[in-house]
């Protein structure tokens, strides 16, 4: 259990308590699962109306020989908060989905596939789209990469990733042009200290 000043907040607030929960269980090495919790309302002082927020995540992780798979997904909801009728929660979803798979003792390859739905804005904020209607972000994306450990507490990682938002969320700025697409290269680099 917990106890918060708040979840997404960047003043203080210790009149607006928020508490959560954590469970998790492992029967054995190979695999885990959970469940965790966050509920409160993070809305300013000043605000006079509720946003009582209920986040919700559910994760899975399972280890089988040399692959490796995650999983996860959260739900929330928002009082008073649908941008179409304020007096309504509002509602966001998001979901993960991660394999890697060892092919050799120091060299990884994984793939991840997400997706993410917050079309009132209650986590991701607000934004106006192409059609200048209010919106939140609705996105996915596909990240495909390789991971060669020369130690055990260093990696160095090279992947790609494509992210896309919905046709009329051109979030993503390319050549002077407002896309709804992105595509990233990326080396990593890293060390972990015992």
């Amino acid at each position: 259990f917990f106890l918060l000043n708040g979840y997404n907040l960047y003043e203080d607030n210790n009149n607006k308590k928020s508490a959560g929960l954590l469970v998790s269980y492992s029967p054995n090495e190979k695999l885990s699962f959970g469940y965790d919790n966050y509920l409160g309302d993070d809305s300013p002082l000043v605000d006079s109306i509720s946003h009582f927020n209920v986040y919700n995540n559910i994760f899975f992780n399972y280890e089988f020989n040399k692959l490796k798979i995650s999983t996860g997904v959260d739900f929330a909801f928002q009082q008073n908060s649908d941008l179409s009728d304020l007096n309504k929660a509002a509602t966001m979803w998001n979901a993960v989905f991660a394999l890697s798979l060892s092919v050799a003792k120091k060299f990884n390859i994984y793939g991840r596939g997400e997706v993410f739905r917050d079309p009132d804005g209650i986590l991701s904020g607000v934004s106006r789209n192409q059609n200048n209607m209010e919106t939140g972000l609705k996105i996915w994306g596909a990240t495909l990469g390789t991971e060669y450990k020369p130690t055990e507490n260093s990696y160095i990682r090279l992947e790609g990733r494509i992210l896309k938002t919905d046709m009329l969320q051109k979030i993503f700025l390319w050549n002077n042009e407002n896309r709804n697409n992105r595509f990233e290269a990326m080396v990593n680099m890293g060390v972990t200290f015992p």
